[in-house]
């Protein structure tokens, strides 16, 4: 298989060669697949186009109780932000994706402001707002 920008292609890895000086140099493009909420699937009440899933709490509120043993959608946030923040693009292909990006941009900020404290002691102060 051959890409007229990345030329060939292997196992879904494109590689390019250029001539720089007197030594060839190959950029890689990865084509990888984004991943996705488990709860796509579930049926949840929505609410502007984000659905409204379990979480681990005691208290009351619109969201139902999580069972247990089960992972809610905070620790899929948690457990897909590493994988999920180095995507340019990012198909929504249900109202669980929606706020899991949602959800990924809110780590986002809190790191950005986390990075700015010098110890854990200022951490635990911080507004995020």
């Amino acid at each position: 298989m051959y890409c007229s920008e990345f030329g060939p292609v292997f196992n879904g890895t494109q590689y390019q060669k250029e001539l720089s000086g007197n030594r060839y140099r190959y950029n890689i493009k990865l084509n990888m697949p984004a991943y996705h909420s488990s709860f796509n699937e579930l049926q949840a009440q929505d609410v502007c186009g984000c659905a409204i899933l379990p979480i681990k709490t005691r208290s009351r509120g619109p969201a139902p109780p999580a069972p247990e043993g089960q992972d809610d959608i905070v620790d899929e946030i948690i457990h897909l932000f590493r994988a999920n923040v180095l995507f340019t693009n990012y198909e929504i292909k249900g109202n669980a994706d929606r706020v899991l990006v949602y959800g990924t941009l809110f780590v986002h900020l809190c790191l950005k402001k986390l990075d700015k404290c010098a110890t854990k002691a200022d951490g635990m102060y911080i507004e995020l707002t």
